[in-house]
């Protein structure tokens, strides 16, 4: 059950909905920048 879809299909489609601003990444907070960066982003829809 399922459907295959590569990786890149994946990136395309989170870009194309972030471009169309129905999807926005944030990153997680945290007190370091550094942390920020290491740490995947949240995706919310809006």
């Amino acid at each position: 059950m399922g459907l295959e879809v590569s990786r890149n299909t994946l990136y395309d489609y989170f870009d194309y909905f972030q471009e169309n601003y129905s999807l926005f990444s944030i990153p997680v907070y945290r007190k370091s920048y550094k942390e920020q960066q290491v740490n995947p982003k949240k995706n919310i829809c809006g």
